[in-house]
C-alpha cells in the first residue's frame, strides 16, 4: 500500500471531527456523571438551609431534654429514669455536645446534630426517587427540602430530622438488596418505635426475592437480629419505668381497654389523618397562608386535595399492575405508620413528617406512569405535545410573577428566609446544567416543569414564613429563666410546666429549685396553694400555654384548667403579682405565694373560663 494521499488524510479528518465523543452516547456513564451533579447541587443547597436556620428556633420544643437524658444516662452506662423517649437520638447529641462552643452545649448540638442531617436528607430522597420517577426525582427531592415542616423540624433539636434520616437511609439500602438494611432499620427503631416497620418492609422484599430456603432462613434470622434492641427497651420500659398515663404504650392500652375519660375520641381517626398529612406534605404545594379566606384559594384547596387523592389512588393501583415492589416497600411502612399515628389520641402534623415523602412520591409515581402510558397508548403528534407545553409554561410563568409580592409579606414574618426561594429557583436552573452537557431531549419539557416549580416555591415560602416566623416560639421561657437567675438568684422555688425547658438555660445549683406544675393536681386556686406551701414554693410562673393546652387530653391529664384564675395579672388572695413577661401576644404572668391561711377568698372560676 502506498502512502495516504492528501485527499484521503483530509477525509479521515473530517470523519473523526465530525463524530461525537463516546461520552454522548454512553447512557449509563452519563446518568451516572448527572447524578452526582445533582447530588451535589442539593447537598450545596441542604447546607445552605442548615447554615441559615441553625438556631433559628430560640426556646427548643419541651421534649428535647427527655431526648438529651435519655441518650446521657445510656453513655454513662446508666438506666435513663424514663423509657418514653427511644435514645438514638439522644445519644448522638451527647456524642456531639463536647464539640459546642459556648453556652447551652446541648441545644446547639441538637441544632448541629439536624444541620449535618438535613443535607444527607435531599440527597437520599433523589436517590431513593429516581427509582420510580427518573430523572424528575430532582423536582420531588427539591419540593421535600423546601418543605415548611420539614424547614421548621430542623430547627427543633428532636427526632424527626434524625427520624426521617434512618427511615430514607434504610429504604435506600432495601432498594439495593442489601443486607445493611437490617442494621439501619433496627437503629431506626431506637429513633422512634415505628420504625420496626422497616423491619418488616426488609424482610419481605427478601421473601420475593428469595432464591432458595437459605435465604428465607438468613432474613429470618437478620429480622430476630434487628428487633432485638426495640426487644430489650420494651423489657425496660416494663419493668423500669414508672406508670405513667403519659407514655405511648399506657395511651393505647387506655383506650383499647376504655378506661380513661381524658382521651378524647375526636381526636383520633384516618379522616382526621388524612387532613394533617395532606397539610403536611401536599397544602403548601399551592395554599396561601396570607390570603386563606378568599373563594379562589378555596378552589385551589379543593383541586389540591382532588389532585392528592386521584393521583396516589392512580400510583398505587400502577404499581400493583406492574409489580413494582420498590412501591410496596414504600406502602408498607407508610401504612402503619399512618395508622398508628391516626389513633394516637393526639393529633400533632410533626408526627406525619417522616413518611409524608412518601405519600407524595407515589402521587408524582402515578402521574409520571399515567403520562407515559397515554402516551403508549395513544399517538399524540408531537406538535400537540410541544404546543400543550408552552401552553402550561406561559401560564406557570404568569401565575408566577402575580404570586411574587406576597414575598414582601413574607420578609417581614421571617427576615431570616428573604432569600431563599430565590435560592431554591437558583438551583431550578443549576439542574440545566447536567441537562445541556450531556445533550438531553425535551428541553421545553424541563422549561415547563420549572415554571411549574416557580409557582411552588413561592407557594411553599409563604407557608415557610408563617410556619417559621422569627424563631421566638416559646421566647418567654426563656425570658422567665433570664428573671428567675438575675431577680431571685435562683435561691427560692418556682413551679412552672416549663421546667426541663428552663433547665437548659439554668446553672445546675438552680435546676434543684424548679417545681412542674403538672406534678401538682389542685381542684382550685386554693388547694393549689396549699399543696405549693407543702413543696415550699414561692414563685408561680402562669403562662399563656395553659389557657391553650389545657383543651387538649394531653395537658387536661395534669388538671392545670384549675389554674386558670391566675391568667390576670392581678392579686388573687395568697398569689400576689410580681410581674408580667411578654413575648409579642404570649405572656407569663409570675406571682409569689404569701401565707395561705390568712386568706379566705372565692374559689369559683368560672369568672375565668
Amino acid at each position: 500500500m502506498g502512502k495516504p494521499t492528501r485527499k484521503r488524510i483530509a477525509s479521515r479528518r473530517k470523519l473523526e471531527i465530525s463524530q461525537p465523543s463516546e461520552s454522548v452516547f454512553n447512557p449509563e456513564q452519563n446518568n451516572r456523571k448527572m447524578e452526582l451533579i445533582i447530588c451535589i447541587i442539593l447537598f450545596v443547597f441542604g447546607v445552605y438551609q442548615s447554615v441559615l436556620f441553625y438556631g433559628h428556633q430560640i426556646v427548643p420544643n419541651s421534649d428535647f431534654p427527655a431526648f438529651y437524658e435519655v441518650g446521657k444516662a445510656l453513655l454513662s452506662f446508666e438506666l435513663p429514669g424514663s423509657f418514653k423517649r427511644a435514645p438514638v437520638t439522644g445519644i448522638l447529641q451527647n456524642l456531639l455536645t463536647p464539640l459546642m462552643p459556648g453556652n447551652y452545649p446541648e441545644l446547639k448540638a441538637g441544632w448541629f446534630l439536624n444541620a449535618i442531617l438535613h443535607p444527607f436528607n435531599g440527597i437520599l430522597l433523589f436517590l431513593l426517587a429516581k427509582h420510580l420517577i427518573g430523572k424528575s426525582a430532582k423536582w420531588f427531592a427539591l419540593i421535600c427540602m423546601i418543605n415548611a415542616w420539614v424547614l421548621y423540624l430542623m430547627t427543633e433539636p428532636i427526632a424527626e430530622t434524625t427520624l426521617l434520616f434512618f427511615t430514607l437511609l434504610t429504604i435506600y439500602f432495601i432498594f439495593r438488596r442489601s443486607k445493611w438494611s437490617y442494621l439501619i432499620a433496627s437503629i431506626a427503631t431506637m429513633v422512634r418505635y415505628e420504625c420496626a416497620i422497616l423491619i418488616l418492609a426488609a424482610f419481605v422484599i427478601d421473601m420475593i426475592y428469595r432464591k432458595n430456603r437459605r435465604d428465607c432462613f438468613v432474613s429470618l434470622g437478620l429480622s430476630f437480629l434487628a428487633g432485638i434492641p426495640l426487644l430489650l427497651w420494651m423489657l425496660g420500659t416494663h419493668f423500669h419505668s414508672e406508670p405513667s398515663s403519659l407514655h405511648y404504650l399506657s395511651i393505647f392500652k387506655q383506650m383499647l381497654s376504655g378506661s380513661s375519660e381524658d382521651i378524647p375520641k375526636n381526636k383520633i381517626g384516618i379522616i382526621r389523618h388524612l387532613g394533617i398529612i395532606w397539610g403536611v406534605g401536599y397544602k403548601n404545594l399551592t395554599s396561601n397562608p396570607l390570603t386563606s379566606g378568599k373563594s379562589l384559594s378555596g378552589i385551589i384547596v379543593g383541586m389540591n386535595k382532588f389532585f392528592a387523592i386521584t393521583s396516589f389512588i392512580l400510583g398505587c393501583v400502577i404499581a400493583v399492575f406492574k409489580r413494582n415492589w420498590k412501591v410496596l416497600v414504600l406502602v408498607i411502612f407508610l401504612f402503619p405508620y399512618f395508622l398508628i399515628h391516626a389513633y394516637y389520641p393526639f393529633p400533632i402534623p410533626r408526627f406525619h413528617v417522616p413518611s409524608f415523602w412518601i405519600a407524595l412520591l407515589i402521587s408524582i409515581y402515578g402521574i409520571y406512569e399515567g403520562l407515559k402510558i397515554v402516551n403508549q397508548k395513544f399517538t399524540i403528534p408531537k406538535g400537540i405535545i410541544i404546543l400543550l407545553q408552552l401552553l402550561l409554561t406561559t401560564f406557570f410563568t404568569f401565575w408566577f410573577f402575580k404570586i411574587i409580592p406576597n414575598l414582601k409579606t413574607c420578609a417581614n414574618l421571617c427576615p431570616k428566609a428573604v432569600m431563599m426561594p430565590w435560592m431554591a429557583i437558583a438551583v431550578l436552573f443549576l439542574f440545566l446544567i447536567p441537562f445541556l452537557i450531556f445533550r438531553y431531549k425535551g428541553i421545553i419539557r424541563e422549561f415547563c416543569i420549572i415554571s411549574i416549580m416557580l409557582v411552588i416555591i413561592i407557594f411553599n415560602h409563604l407557608n415557610v414564613a408563617v410556619r417559621l416566623n422569627t424563631g421566638t416560639y416559646d421566647a418567654e421561657f426563656k425570658m422567665l429563666a433570664d428573671w428567675y437567675q438575675d431577680e431571685i438568684h435562683g435561691q427560692e422555688k418556682l413551679a412552672t410546666t416549663m421546667v426541663s425547658v428552663l433547665n437548659i438555660y439554668l446553672p445546675s445549683e438552680m435546676q434543684k429549685n424548679l417545681v412542674n406544675l403538672r406534678e401538682i393536681k389542685g381542684e382550685n386556686l386554693l388547694d393549689y396553694a396549699i399543696q405549693f406551701k407543702e413543696k415550699e414554693v414561692t414563685y408561680i410562673a402562669w403562662d399563656l400555654r395553659i389557657e391553650k393546652i389545657t383543651k387538649e387530653a394531653y395537658y387536661n391529664l395534669g388538671h392545670l384548667n384549675n389554674l386558670r384564675g391566675l391568667k390576670l395579672p392581678q392579686d388573687n388572695g395568697p398569689y400576689k403579682f410580681v410581674t408580667q413577661i411578654k413575648n409579642g401576644k404570649n405572656f407569663v404572668n409570675i406571682f409569689k405565694l404569701e401565707d395561705v391561711n390568712s386568706y379566705l377568698f372565692n374559689t369559683d372560676l368560672s369568672q375565668y373560663k
